[in-house]
Order: structure tokens, then sequence, then C-alpha cells
């Protein structure tokens, strides 16, 4: 689902949340959910996984609330918008590094996941730059956040194994080609926008 879509889904604790933290630096909250998903991150190395999930699930609500109170305090910048990026990047490592060293899933699944999720957003950075549309409409950072936590709790309550490899292997190997196929898709789909462009409108002078 869009970014926009899981905003409504979460709008019932954001909103208060957002009046709450109205006089807060956005930045800073920036930095409080990049240290719930590295805590994330130690939980699922050191097979914690239920403060792990809580963990995982209070970063996705932060991660939202930042931007929610730079919108609703006028505090929008760019320096915002580079550390959420960065913010972003670092979480995803925590979180899927964590898993890499958890014992539940191959350290290799785990990290193809990474890069597959570092690709991805490498490419909707990239695309941002060159066509001023951040969001993916198909697929936001947030749906990978619901599948993981998903799989998780399915590790939980499914701790065996299927044809050799565990539950959360499973979902990591199921993400892995959604990535690079939407990061993909999202290329060639910018690609053709770029191109009806004039070339005064996509390339800057050096």
């Amino acid at each position: 689902m869009t970014y926009r879509t899981w905003r409504r889904i979460l709008s019932p604790v954001l909103v208060p949340l957002t009046r709450v933290c109205h006089q807060v630096d956005p930045n800073l909250i920036t930095f409080v959910a990049l240290g719930l998903a590295i805590g994330a991150g130690l939980s699922f190395a050191c097979s914690t996984v239920s403060v792990g999930l809580v963990l995982l699930a209070l970063h996705v609500v932060a991660d939202y609330l930042d931007g929610a109170v730079a919108r609703a305090s006028g505090r929008m910048s760019k320096l915002g918008n580079f550390l959420d990026h960065t913010a972003d990047r670092l979480a995803d490592v925590a979180c899927l590094g964590g898993l890499a060293a958890s014992g539940w899933a191959s350290p290799l699944v785990a990290l193809s996941a990474l890069v597959g999720s570092q690709f991805l957003a490498g490419v909707n950075t990239q695309v941002e730059a060159s066509t001023g549309v951040r969001r993916d409409p198909r697929l936001s950072r947030t749906d990978g956040h619901v599948a993981l936590m998903a799989v998780l709790i399915a590790q939980g309550f499914l701790p065996g194994s299927l044809a050799g490899r565990s539950p959360l292997e499973w979902g990591l190997l199921a993400v892995v080609p959604c990535t690079f196929l939407a990061g993909i898709g999202r290329l060639i789909q910018a690609g053709r926008s770029i191109a009806k462009q004039p070339v005064g409108d996509t390339m800057k002078p050096t």
C-alpha cells in the first residue's frame, strides 16, 4: 500500500501524538525512530522476538510521526529530508542485520533481503532526485515492515521448518524478488517519464 494509505490507517495514533509532540523537533523524532530500529535489531540478534516486534512497531509509528510533526508545525526542511532518508537506510540495516545474526534465518538469506531493500531505497532516492516524486505508488517501506512482523509472528508460532527453511527464511525469500522487481519497475517508469521531458528539465549544468 502507499505511504498515504498507511498514514491514514495509522491516523488514530498519529493525530493525537502529533498534537502532543507539536513543539518537539522533528529531527529529534527521526533519531528516536532510528534508535527504536537499532533496538529492534539488537533484540532480534539476541533472539528476543517479542521485544523486537514491539520496538519495530514503535519505529514504524515514529517514522511517520517525524513527518507529521514537521508538516503540522511548518518545520519541513532539506536537512530533515536528508536525515529521514539516512535514518531509514540505517534502520533497515539494523533490523535485517539483527535477523542475520539471530540464527532464525540463514545469514545469506537475511543479507539478500537487506541488499534488496537497499536497492529499492536507492532507486527511490534517485527517482526523487530526478523527478521530484518521492514515494513509490505501489510498494511502501511500511509494507516491508508489516510483512516482516507477520513472518516473525509466524516464526514464533511455527518454530519448525518447511522444506528445510524456517518461516522467517521463506518470508525473506519472498521479499527479495519483490524488492528487486519493484525497483526495476520504478526505474523503467521513471525513465519513460524523464524521456518525455525537455532536456532543460532533466539536466543541470555542472
